[in-house]
């Protein structure tokens, strides 16, 4: 389990190009919508999957990172739809006009394209609790639960170690209708599914406070009606506190502050060690004292040496 979690963060050059290709990859579709998603505290997918370990976890056939399959996300989704939206209005219940457009029938597979969710690169890092970490359970009445004896005290405890996972997600939606409407059932889908990632959750041990998240900064995006490969902006800091980063300068703020930008997008303040002798245009490299994922800006520190 230990390997499983530093593989991770070995991986993660290689998983940053493959996560912006899968941003791109979503720009193929019409109306799609994103939006970042935290865990509030811990979730663990695919427990009872087969896996080389007693208890299992869903990751990347390809990288080893955590994921939410998009099944999962459509399942939970259309069960939160149906006993709760649905109690408001008839049309979200099973089998009603709106449940059967974002999810379908047997017989219609509905118009709502439910993607993977994948894990942003930020979030596989080592020293912190982010990306894949170990986790324990105890069952301290295993006959019971296999329905061979009754609970007592004398049973003794059984740990069972498994990895669940920390960290932020990138949940995306896209409509098969190319036109306005589209657009605005890719909004609803993707309210939706926050909704339910909020309150019920997804994943294994829910009713443990598992797999519940909170919402992270939108960042919908759609493609335009000429079609194209239109890559989603993603927007995604790829760097972390500590990090001397190469910046380039660009054009100062409003109030005539020196303004810089990283490679991921950011754009960055000097708040400390002075401001280098480098003009607009050019590149100088920074400390990066603190992130604002929010406001997609660094706060940075500049040193001759």
């Amino acid at each position: 389990m230990n390997e499983a979690v530093t593989a991770t963060v070995r991986t993660k050059s290689l998983y940053e190009k493959g996560f912006e290709k899968w941003g791109k990859y979503l720009g193929n579709f019409p109306a799609t919508k994103t939006d970042r998603m935290f865990t509030q505290g811990r979730m663990v997918h695919g427990l009872g999957s087969q896996n080389v370990v007693e208890a299992g976890i869903t990751l990347h056939h390809l990288y080893g990172t955590p994921i939410i399959p998009g099944s999962s996300i459509k399942g939970v989704a259309s069960h939160y739809c149906d006993e709760v939206w649905g109690l408001s209005d008839e049309r979200f219940k099973e089998k009603g006009e709106y449940h059967i457009i974002l999810f379908g029938t047997q017989e219609d597979a509905g118009h709502i394209i439910f993607h993977d969710g994948w894990i942003v690169p930020s979030s596989l890092k080592t020293g912190g609790r982010s990306g894949l970490v170990m986790d324990i359970m105890t069952p301290h009445h295993t006959d019971y639960y296999s329905g061979k004896a009754a609970p007592t005290d004398y049973d003794s405890p059984n740990p069972i170690s498994f990895l669940s996972v920390t960290g932020e997600f990138l949940i995306a939606v896209s409509c098969d209708v190319e036109d306005e409407r589209g657009e605005k059932w890719s909004e609803l889908a993707l309210e939706l599914i926050k909704e339910t990632l909020i309150q019920q959750g997804v994943g294994g041990k829910t009713s443990s406070g598992y797999g519940r998240f909170q919402s992270g900064c939108n960042e919908s995006s759609g493609n335009s009606s000429s079609g194209g490969n239109v890559g989603v902006s993603i927007n995604v800091n790829q760097y972390n506190n500590g990090d001397k980063v190469i910046f380039t300068r660009i054009e100062n703020s409003k109030k005539g502050k020196p303004r810089f930008q990283a490679d991921d997008g950011f754009t960055g303040n000097i708040t400390s060690g002075g401001v280098p002798p480098v003009e607009i245009g050019e590149t100088v490299t920074l400390e990066i004292v603190s992130v604002n994922v929010k406001g997609k800006n660094y706060i940075l520190k500049y040193s001759e040496k």
